[in-house]
Order: structure tokens, then sequence, then C-alpha cells
């Protein structure tokens, strides 16, 4: 019988290290210096595109951990250590632009989100020795004739193609698909929250794929419409801000200046570039909860913080308590406007406030025509299942709400003001890798749907391992075609496709496997062709189980029984020997010619 159950996947050649509850001080590019208080909860969320469709084998980070979605784009971090100052979680898939979210968690907390994907959409293309303009919808991108380089730094006079998507300010779901948060640094180095008027995503590329950008010295213009809806609060001179996509803050660089309808910027960089108008110089945090007229807490309700006659700042959700934190401006007004996918919404208003403020009241919500569904999940055996993902489908809108069950299994959601609500929903159990039917409910008042099974749909990708006698059971695993260059004998280069996982056993030992592919074909395999490592680190006394045996692996036999192409199964065995050693940094034991193998079966990506 298998020992333990991995829910969370690593790319290779990650390297981990441990901090301890604490201030911690880090360095971004720019002088500022975030603060760091390290909390352990849990994020469970869903990865849609812009029609609320989940997108699958997308590759989610929160700090050093790694999730991949699911055939529904869900995705589960269980105890991870987070910023409980800014979390900052990113998601990457092949043509999409990077999507990321910046959310406050408290320690001990179940939370949740939604992380729309833009596409990677050609927008048009110029020719890099003289230049041109490039329209998304009103905003534009103008470059200069030679102004475009390659990787080698070498001026690109053939064809650009620019990718390209304008971000409008006034979309309900900009929350979703922006990156972060509305949090920046500004150029003196100082936290600020600010209100958008609009983002501009771009990238550059030549024919073959190779990602371009603008050289140095040199400047591209970028025009953003400014839309109606905004002018009466639209500042004539606009600071433009870049997003920093390794610490998840947008930072200040340059100046917009209004020319009738339009903001004009000029950039020396391309990634996302936002003009918002920040709220003076100080920040302050502010810590509330959010609870019905019963007195129940309003868990998971998405909300939106405006400041008084100005624009939002704050996307966010309630956690499983119905509590929230967060950065706000000082010495405003704040409205928070809490929604739901049936149009109705109710504006709660708190402040001023001039320091941190821990609210001594929760907001309360009003519910004359709110309804609550409720129930348990359990196993197959009838065991409530501890942090179970709910995914509550609306039929009529094509929206969803993740919601994540208690230790016991069970859940509820309010929906504020719907009634005759048609919900079809789908409850998983990551730890025995199984998940429920679909199951249609009409909520019109508060309705108890019982117990339901996560029981009866298998989870599709595993690999099942044996690492020296330690039997382990890998799932959601990674594959990356074509992923890392190695050289087995030093001369030649070889590319190789990596399978990998990594996870937590009951003991809290971290576990990492990774096998390296050269070929994907059905057949047998070995030698300069395969790979294999399997890491175990034993928390807290620093040891553990480490085998290796890195291209050439003449002692490992992998066989690949079937390989359906892109979006099907890629499924197989693999068997040998590997050396390493185990024991702790100050008594280690030389391990020889182990047994090692296992059996797979990984989604190929599309």
């Amino acid at each position: 019988m298998k020992n333990w159950i991995f829910l969370l996947l690593a790319l290779p050649l990650i390297t981990f290290s441990c901090r301890k509850d604490t201030d911690i001080i880090t360095t971004t590019g720019t002088e500022y210096q975030p603060p760091i208080v390290i909390v352990t909860a849990d994020l469970a969320g869903q990865v849609v595109d812009l029609n609320g469709v989940g997108i699958d084998n997308a590759m989610v980070r929160l700090g050093s951990q790694v999730a991949v979605t699911n055939a529904e784009g869900l995705y589960q971090f269980r105890s991870v250590q987070m910023n409980a100052k800014g979390a900052y979680v990113t998601v990457t898939k092949a043509g999409y632009f990077l999507g990321s979210d910046r959310f406050y968690p408290a320690n001990g907390s179940r939370n949740t989100n939604r992380i729309q994907l833009l596409p990677k959409t050609l927008a048009g293309t110029v020719t890099g020795s003289q230049g041109g303009t490039i329209e998304v919808q009103d905003a534009r991108i103008e470059l200069p004739a030679n102004s475009v380089v390659n990787p080698q730094g070498q001026v690109v006079t053939g064809q650009v193609e620019v990718y390209a998507q304008w971000l409008d300010p006034t979309d309900e779901n900009l929350g979703d698909f922006m990156p972060g948060g509305l949090f920046g640094v500004n150029e003196a180095g100082q936290e600020v929250t600010m209100t958008s008027m609009g983002m501009l995503a771009v990238e550059l590329y030549d024919q073959s794929g190779n990602k371009l950008q603008i050289a140095p010295g040199r400047k591209a213009m970028l025009s953003y419409p400014i839309p109606a809806e905004l002018r009466s609060i639209a500042p004539t001179e606009i600071p433009l801000w870049y997003f920093d996509e390794t610490d998840g803050v947008w930072i200040e660089d340059g100046k917009a200046i209004m020319d009738g309808d339009f903001y004009y910027g000029e950039v020396s960089h391309f990634t996302f570039w936002n003009v918002d108008f920040p709220y003076g110089t100080e920040t302050i945090d502010i810590t509330g909860c959010v609870q019905f007229e019963d007195g129940s807490s309003a868990s998971f309700e998405s909300f939106t913080v405006a400041v008084e006659g100005q624009g939002s700042i704050i996307w966010g959700r309630t956690d499983d308590a119905g509590h929230f934190y967060g950065p706000v401006p000082a010495g405003e007004v704040l409205n928070f406007y809490f929604s739901n996918p049936c149009g109705g919404g109710q504006v709660v208003s708190v402040g001023p406030f001039t320091a941190d403020t821990d609210l001594s009241e929760c907001l309360t919500l009003q519910s004359p025509s709110d309804a609550t569904i409720s129930g348990q999940v359990v196993d197959c055996n009838g065991d409530g299942v501890d942090g179970a993902i709910v995914m509550l489908n609306h039929n009529i809108w094509y929206y969803s709400e993740v919601v994540i069950a208690d230790e016991n299994g069970f859940f509820e959601y309010t929906y504020l003001g719907c009634t005759s609500t048609e919900l079809n929903i789908v409850v998983y159990d990551f730890d025995n890798l199984e998940s429920s039917e679909p199951a249609s409910y009409t909520l019109t008042d508060d309705l108890d749907i019982g117990t339901i099974a996560a029981c009866g749909v298998v989870l599709e990708s595993f690999l099942s391992s044996d690492a020296n006698g330690t039997l382990l059971d890998f799932v959601d695993l990674t594959l990356s075609i074509d992923t890392i260059e190695l050289s087995p004998d030093s001369i030649i280069f070889e590319t190789y496709s990596v399978i990998s996982g990594r996870g937590f056993d009951t003991n809290n030992s971290q576990h990492q496997i990774t096998l390296y592919l050269n070929e994907l074909g059905v057949g047998s395999y070995t030698g300069i062709d395969v790979g294999y490592n399997y890491n175990q680190y034993e928390s807290p006394i620093g040891g553990g189980m480490f085998l290796y045996c890195y291209p050439p692996c003449g002692s490992v036999t992998v066989n690949i029984t079937n390989n359906e192409g892109p979006g099907g199964f890629l499924e197989g065995n693999y068997s040998g020997t590997s050396n390493g050693y185990e024991g702790t940094q100050q008594q280690t034991q030389q391990l020889i010619d182990v047994p090692v193998s296992g059996t797979f079966r990984v989604r190929i990506p599309d």
C-alpha cells in the first residue's frame, strides 16, 4: 500500500529554505524594502480564461511552491508559508500573459481567489528598421525605427511581432485579470495605494519566437485612452508604473501627460505598464471582518474597496472566517462594495483612518433576499474531507465560485440577493485523488444539500514511486517539454523533457522526484536518454535521503508505453538502481545501487 499522497508540485532544480515566523527584510530592484511576516495558510483557486472557462495545465507558483491546474482550472496549496503583508501568486501558461494576484492571508486561514489569464494576442507587426504604430482597441504602441534589439543586443531590422492587451480600468472583472493589486512603490521608495486609469500588456517577438526588447537608451510611446466614466477624476499629469513580476508590486517610472482623451507616456522596456494616480504618501493597514445579520461569518465573499469620490483601489475576498486585511490610503473614506453574479450588491462605508486600524465591529451585510447553500463533503468511506474544494458553477452566468470545506468537510456559501439560482456543483478530495460527478441544484431559499461524496471520478495524473523501499504516490504531475539542456559528456548538449513532482508526507518531510527524458516516443530508453533524481528532506532536523543518476544514466531504464500527443497522456514505467546518500549534514551514509522503480501517467501540454 502506498504511504503518502502528494498534492503540490515543483519544477526541477528548485532550491528550498526555511524561515522563522518573524519580520524579514528583502530588497526589490529599487531601494524599497518590503516587510515580510510569515504565516501558514491555505489557498485554493481557479484559473480561467476571459470567458470564465477553466484553464488546465497552468503553472501556479506561490513562493517556492508550485501546482498545476486540473481540467477545471482548479489548484490548491495546503499549509504553506505565505507573507501576511502581501502574498504573491503567479500563473503561467503558453499563449497567455503572466497572471497573478496579491492577497493578505491570516495565520491558519483558508483563502480563495480567481485569476483570469489574458491571451497573448498578436496586435500587429512592424519592420524593425522602420518602426511603426500598433493599435490595440483604442490604445497605441509606437516603436521608433531601429529601436528593438534581440537577446544578444543586436538591432532587429526585420519583422517585429507585437503582442498586446489593453486592460480597461472600468471593467468589473479588472481585479481578476490585472497583475497583482493596485499597490506600488513610488519614486521615493514609499508604499502607496492607487487608482488605475488604464493598463497595457506588451511583449515583442521575432518570427522565430525569440523575445525582444527596446534597445538601451531608446524609448517607445504608449497611448492610453481615458474612459469617459473616469474623465472627471483624471489628472492632467499622471505617474507611469511598470509591474515588477518578481515581487508583485508596481514601480513608479516616469510620467504620462493628458492630451485630449489620451494619456501619452514613454517607456524604456516592455511588460505591464499602468497609468495610476496614488493617494498621498501614507499607507495604513486595515483589519476587519464581515458578517450577516444573524451574526454568521460572510466567508469567501468578493468585495471591492473604493476611495469616496474616486476610483477602486482593492479587489479582494474574505477568508473562511470572514476576515480581511490589507493596505489602504490614510485619511480617506473607504467604500466596501460587495457584489455577486446575480447583479445584486451592497455598500458599507468606513473611515477615514490615520493609523493602522482593527475595526472593532464586523461589517454587517443586510440579507433580505440572500440564499445560502451548505453541506458536507465526504470521501468514499463516508468520512468528512478536510479542506475539500467545492466548485459552484452558475449555469446562467458562466461564473464559478470556489469554496474550501472546514476540517470536517462542512461548507457554506451565501449569495447576496440571489434566489432561483441554478447551480452545478463538483467537489474534490485531493487527498484521495477523487471527485464527484457534477450535480445540479436550484437555489431558492437556504439549501442544505446534506452530504455529497467526492467519490467516483479518479483524478487523472499520477506517478507511483518506489525509492529504496519508500513508497509514494505523486499526483497532478508537471511535464515540461524540452525545458532543460544538459551536457552528459561535457561536449554535446542534449535537450530533455522533465516529469517532476513535490509534496509533503504526514511527518512534514518534503519529497521531490524528477525524471529527465530525452525521447518521448514509445520505446525503451537508458543511458544518455535518461536521468533520475529523488530527494527527501526531513524537517526540522535537516537530513534526508538523496538519490541521483543524472544523464547519462545507464542504471535506470524508462519504458514509454503510450504517447497520445499534445493534450493526451504520456504513460510508462521505469526501474533500475541509483546512488546517493542519506543522513544529516553532520553524519551521512553513502548509498550504492539502491533499487528504484515506478509507473506514471501525465498529461502532455497542448
